[in-house]
């Protein structure tokens, strides 16, 4: 279904060919590539993860179903499930350290401005110094 959309908006020309994009454009897109490729990845290995968890703790041919006792307590929902929480963990622990990082960046890149500015200021300072001791020579 997608495929089919993405189709038609190329023949209509809504979507431009990576190669009619400009270095810029082609940058983002290519970006927006890995983190589509980079979260599909991580669902695959998610999804796997949960089939292994299943097979590994269900026999491979049930005769027929049990009845259920109605004292038993529903299922774990799968929010609840073990296996989803590590996973979650995980990713709020990646984004939390990406956060750390872009704050560090933003960060050291206003402490350059700032130092950048002092050495405008004093290379200015510097600059009429020089030039009015050249006048009185």
């Amino acid at each position: 279904m997608h495929r089919e959309q993405y189709t038609k908006k190329k023949e209509t020309g809504k979507v431009k060919p990576i190669s009619k994009c400009s270095d810029r454009e082609k940058r983002k897109i290519r970006k927006d590539w890995r983190k589509g490729a980079k979260k599909y990845r991580e669902s695959q290995k998610l999804k796997k993860k949960t089939d292994d968890f299943l097979n590994r703790d269900t026999s491979p041919m049930t005769p027929e179903p049990m009845p259920v006792p109605s004292n038993v307590p529903d299922p774990v929902p799968l929010y609840e499930s073990p296996m989803y929480l590590l996973s979650k963990r995980g990713v709020n622990k990646q984004e939390s350290e990406k956060k750390k990082v872009k704050q560090g960046k933003e960060k050291m890149k206003k402490q350059i401005k700032n130092l950048e500015k002092k050495i405008e200021v004093i290379s200015k300072n510097e600059y009429k110094t020089s030039s009015k001791t050249l006048a009185f020579q």
